[in-house]
């Protein structure tokens, strides 16, 4: 029960509660994560993965109705200038991840206002990328256990 306080408490510190278009689902994201990494020293992971499942799930809601095409094409520019300066400031970074989801769900809504239905193919590489376990698995994997290889971090 408290580890629900401390979601909303971190939803609500982050007025995520406050954008109407979005879901709020910290007990499903919670639960994906605990059904998954369940034993007592894998705390750190899923909150990881329960904080990152939220995030999708908002930005999810933002580029399916809560947004216009041009406050997405502004988002996903502004994540692609991050990027940028991410990858000047360090040698490496791990930002692709977000910017990878958020062209995936911009694709998505690219196909909802033209009406195009995708290709199996099409639809099946698209949603690899939108059904966003880079930004929410990958990253919580930090917190398992042995440190992961360079390779692993960055196949995409």
């Amino acid at each position: 029960m408290i580890i629900f306080l401390e979601f909303n408490s971190w939803v609500k510190d982050n007025k995520l509660d406050q954008l109407e278009f979005a879901r709020q689902k910290q007990t499903y994201c919670y639960f994906s994560a605990a059904a998954t990494l369940f034993s007592p020293q894998m705390s750190d992971a899923r909150i990881s993965w329960a904080k990152n499942s939220i995030l999708t799930t908002v930005v999810d809601d933002f580029f399916d109705i809560g947004g216009s095409t041009e406050e997405l094409h502004d988002l996903i520019s502004l994540v692609e200038k991050f990027v940028m300066w991410d990858a000047n400031w360090e040698k490496e970074t791990h930002s692709e991840q977000w910017l990878g989801l958020m062209k995936s769900m911009m694709q998505e809504a690219d196909w909802l206002l033209t009406k195009k239905v995708p290709s199996l193919d099409e639809y099946m590489k698209n949603e690899f990328v939108s059904f966003a376990l880079g930004p929410t698995i990958l990253l919580a994997l930090y917190f398992v256990g042995p440190e992961l290889r360079e390779s692993a971090v960055k196949h995409t």
